[in-house]
């Protein structure tokens, strides 16, 4: 999804589009836009695993826009390491359900992070605690208060809560796709 096609939908919920629809059209609606973010993280993975920066670049921005920056670093530094394990969250269990699964992977995705960065930094004698402005999970938080803030600067409130539902949305079909992938493999 170009970012041009992302601030006309942004455009089109804060001049009111959604106001003339039905709970159900406004619903499909987000959905149709989420589904678009989540194809967008599809190419975002693939350009992860580019030796590029540009297309790491690139790859990380896909995340960005749904707000799941941190994606990159656990794909990269947790989930190859570790799937299949229970150190992996992107890993679904044997007979988990997906409603259990989407909590744990995404909280657990993000805790992962923060400890790799502690570990990180520590280990280049940065900071113990890991709260240092070298610490890419408060830059990637950073980065998304203030994206959010410029939405609502430029098309309201309400615009800022139709982007957090894509997120969510984009961010679940995302892991839907962890989860079927990975479903019920294991490894020691």
């Amino acid at each position: 999804m170009s970012v041009a096609s992302l601030f006309v939908v942004l455009h089109l919920v804060s001049s009111g589009y959604l106001d003339s629809k039905t709970n159900f059209q406004a619903f499909m609606f987000l959905v149709s836009f989420a589904h678009a973010g989540g194809l967008n993280a599809v190419v975002g993975h693939e350009l992860l695993h580019r030796r590029e920066t540009v297309h790491k670049v690139f790859g990380t921005l896909a995340y960005s826009v749904m707000l799941y920056s941190h994606f990159f670093v656990e794909h990269i530094r947790g989930h190859h390491k570790h799937v299949a394990t229970p150190r992996d969250p992107a890993s679904s269990n044997l007979n988990e359900s997906l409603w259990s699964f989407l909590p744990r992977s995404m909280g657990g995705s993000y805790l992962s992070v923060w400890n790799y960065e502690k570990e990180r930094l520590s280990a280049s004698n940065i900071s113990t605690s890991g709260f240092s402005i070298y610490n890419r999970m408060i830059s990637f938080n950073i980065a998304h208060v203030i994206y959010l803030a410029v939405i609502f600067k430029v098309f309201g409130g309400k615009t800022v809560l139709f982007h957090l539902a894509y997120s969510f949305i984009a961010t679940c079909l995302l892991e839907i796709i962890n989860y079927i992938e990975h479903y019920g493999l294991s490894r020691t």
